[in-house]
């Protein structure tokens, strides 16, 4: 589930979502289009940088949140 929102000034977020019980990989493909192509985001919540050209682990019922 990728969800979109706009912050404050130009500050753009994504969410990814996994509902399942199980860890899922996000292939990049599926979240260029939100992301603006960007090539890099920041996880809110542990500040690590996210190389947004390759796929994406999420673990089981686990959110990321990423600024652009």
């Amino acid at each position: 589930d990728l969800r979109m929102s706009r912050g404050l000034g130009d500050v753009y977020k994504r969410q990814v979502l996994n509902s399942t019980n199980t860890e899922q990989v996000v292939a990049n493909k599926y979240y260029r289009m939100m992301t603006n192509d960007s090539k890099s985001g920041k996880e809110l919540v542990s500040g690590k940088k996210i190389d947004l050209t390759r796929n994406m682990t999420v673990g089981a019922r686990q959110s990321l949140i990423i600024e652009l």
